[in-house]
């Protein structure tokens, strides 16, 4: 399941139903969508099931997609970007790999997260 929420300072981006933050990378292509994160890279940033996007909550459906990686493993797409999990993002709502070279927080319409929209903000998890 993949939810738009908004996170008290970045603005809206996308969770999944366990609140971890989904990721895409500007290193990978989107037309058609394909994944630069192998070997090494798997070990930080983990792919996103094809069946994530079973269930969406403030995600445009059209948006969404799926590919399958050279490895054979169905990959969950947004807006062609192919979507990753940062294995060290422990809690809910934590943005871990937010400042990893090429790497961000996806925003619900399949944008890059970049800077803080509404510091003054407290309802971390409000839409």
């Amino acid at each position: 399941m993949l939810v738009a929420v908004r996170a008290f300072d970045l603005g809206r981006m996308v969770i999944d139903g366990n609140g971890d933050t989904i990721y895409i990378s500007a290193a990978d292509g989107t037309n058609p969508p394909r994944s630069a994160c192998f070997d090494s890279c798997l070990r930080t940033w983990k792919p996103v099931p094809a069946t994530a996007v079973a269930r969406l909550d403030g995600i445009d459906q059209r948006l969404v997609g799926t590919f399958t990686r050279t490895d054979s493993a169905d990959q969950a797409t947004l807006a062609g970007h192919p979507l990753y999990r940062n294995v060290n993002d422990t809690e809910p709502g934590q943005t871990s790999g937010m400042d990893a070279a090429g790497w961000s927080p996806v925003t619900p319409d399949g944008g890059k997260v970049t800077a803080v929209a509404d510091p003054g903000r407290s309802d971390a998890f409000g839409l």
